[in-house]
């Protein structure tokens, strides 16, 4: 086995994988290791509905996946489920049924290799007015409480990068009166920022990812809840260009990580645990 170092002396590296149809042969697995070997990413974030979701689960789609986290485990690559939609915190009994229960039987029967956690991505400010935050961000906490009970994994959450700002307004849950990203904070084992830009520091007007992860980092440590916390990159197609590294290089975008973890690494192991890049199909298009 070749172990995996995460670069710049970070945490860890993280990829978001959406597409099953590229990943469910022997040789796509294997092109999956190899890339993630070749590019430190030490944590897979595999959306796993199109497998063993809802009423997609049969044994082959078990057994392939089954396969998928064994390669990766092989390599020890960890490997999160990902899953998501505005409408999970308000339909848990749907979301526990679908998806959580599929993940629980799932992991009781894979031969030992297992989720080692889930990413929940659930954007309910992309429509604040059927989700709004003081009823929503409530509701989500507890899913994530308990998915976490159900599943003895950890769980995170993906966040807009200012759902942390103060400006926002405070919402009351569990004993604090605080703006959604502290809330998610305190009930997250991991949070991944969406803190998209083609540059580490200020540019062009434009903040740069240093400045949309500090606020995230600054808090998670002050409150000291050993919450986690991940940056994330794009590299799909996407605009307005300045937000994804699509039409750059994998060297330019690490040269762009490295101040990242040279400004957010912590030599007593802080909250910043390095970057998730979105996504594999983009990812590996890159020259």
């Amino acid at each position: 086995m070749e172990r995996i170092f995460p670069p710049n002396n970070t945490m860890g590296r993280a990829m978001f994988a959406w597409n099953k149809s590229e990943l469910d042969s022997s040789a796509e697995r294997s092109a999956l290791v190899a890339f993630c070997v070749a590019n430190h990413v030490t944590t897979v974030l595999l959306h796993f509905y199109q497998w063993i979701g809802a009423a997609n689960w049969t044994s082959a789609n078990q057994s392939n996946l089954v396969a998928l986290l064994t390669a990766l485990h092989g390599s020890a690559v960890r490997v999160w489920g990902l899953i998501g939609a505005p409408d999970y915190a308000v339909n848990q009994l749907w979301v526990r049924r679908n998806i959580v229960d599929a993940v629980a039987a799932f992991n009781a029967s894979s031969q030992g290799h297992r989720f080692d956690g889930l990413l929940y991505d659930c954007e309910y400010w992309t429509d604040a007015e059927t989700y709004p935050p003081s009823d929503y961000v409530p509701a989500l906490c507890r899913l994530i409480q308990d998915t976490r009970a159900h599943l003895q994994i950890p769980v995170g959450v993906f966040v807009q990068r200012n759902l942390i700002d103060p400006v926002r307004d405070p919402i009351d849950y569990d004993g604090l009166n605080d703006v959604d990203g502290a809330h998610l904070l305190r009930a997250a084992d991991a949070v991944f920022v969406g803190s998209y830009d083609d540059h580490a520091e200020a540019h062009d007007g434009y903040p740069g990812q240093i400045a949309m992860i500090v606020p995230w980092v600054d808090r998670a440590a002050a409150d000291g809840v050993g919450t986690l916390v991940w940056g994330c990159s794009e590299t799909t197609d996407v605009q307005p260009s300045w937000i994804t590294y699509n039409g750059a290089t994998k060297a330019d975008m690490e040269t762009e990580h490295a101040l990242i973890a040279d400004a957010l690494s912590a030599v007593d192991g802080g909250p910043y645990a390095g970057q998730a890049v979105h996504d594999y199909t983009a990812y590996k298009s890159m020259f």
